[in-house]
């Protein structure tokens, strides 16, 4: 049997989402809490595996297990995991669902804020001069124009393709919160993409870079000419759309 959780962490005091050797991972709390709970060796497999720092409102894993699972499995499994990781919802799933490669549309979140803000520090980029949001959202709509995004990922990932689909891309300021958000959404994103996106359409709003500046880094498909720099934790994970199939999460836990 397949099972799927719905998952938010903080992503502060981990080095990402994967396991990794010598190094605490959400994955490995998730595998460690499931498999103390079921009494067997569990293995997940993510939807999204998210750097260092990063933080989600929602990923998806999954795993498998040889029998259905109690009906109050996600209360105790939110009892087992650390307090920055949390369950939202568990659903048992088709046999041949897959959290990554049955995904089809991925939505993150960016945080910059101006003022000095010691509750911000942790959850978002402090930015202590102006921007021309006009100006980046003139970059931001250029987005959905291509579909090769090169200058945009970190060097030496194993992915077939550097092609992606952005289906929205927009900065927007928050007045309430004084915060300025970059919501982009896209098929695939690759690794590093969007910070190195935020991070060059800032140069553009601080002035050493132009709108013009930017259209040429996208078409140059070189990543040495991005801005990789932007701290992990402002962004977040957002959401993740899969495949519609009435059949694909048929049964919800409470």
């Amino acid at each position: 049997m397949r099972f799927l959780l719905d998952v938010s962490y903080k992503g502060t005091e981990y080095s990402g989402f994967q396991v990794q050797k010598n190094a605490v991972s959400i994955q490995e709390k998730l595998n460690e809490a499931i498999s103390l709970l079921l009494r067997e060796n569990i293995s997940t497999t993510s939807a999204s595996r998210t750097d260092r720092g990063v933080h989600a409102n929602q990923n998806f894993v999954h795993f498998d297990f040889g029998k259905p699972l109690p009906n109050d499995f996600p209360k105790r499994l939110n009892f087992v995991l650390p307090k920055d990781i949390s369950v939202n919802n568990v659903y048992q799933t088709t046999d041949d669902f897959h959290s990554r490669f049955d995904g089809i549309e991925r939505s993150y979140l960016y945080i910059i804020y101006f003022k000095k803000n010691p509750f911000m520090i942790e959850r978002g980029w402090f930015c202590p001069t102006p921007l021309d949001i006009k100006k980046m959202n003139d970059c931001a709509k250029l987005l959905k124009k291509y579909t090769d995004y090169s200058s945009f990922t970190k060097t030496h990932t194993q992915v077939k393709t550097n092609d992606c689909t952005i289906k929205k891309a927009k900065w927007a300021f928050d007045k309430k919160n004084g915060q300025l958000l970059f919501e982009v959404t896209a098929n695939r994103f690759l690794r590093g993409m969007v910070r190195a996106l935020v991070g060059t359409m800032v140069q553009v709003g601080n002035g050493k870079l132009s709108v013009t500046d930017f259209k040429k880094i996208i078409e140059s498909k070189n990543a040495l000419l991005a801005d990789f720099s932007p701290p992990p934790q402002g962004l977040y994970l957002v959401s993740i759309k899969h495949k519609k199939n009435k059949e694909l999460l048929f049964r919800k836990f409470v």
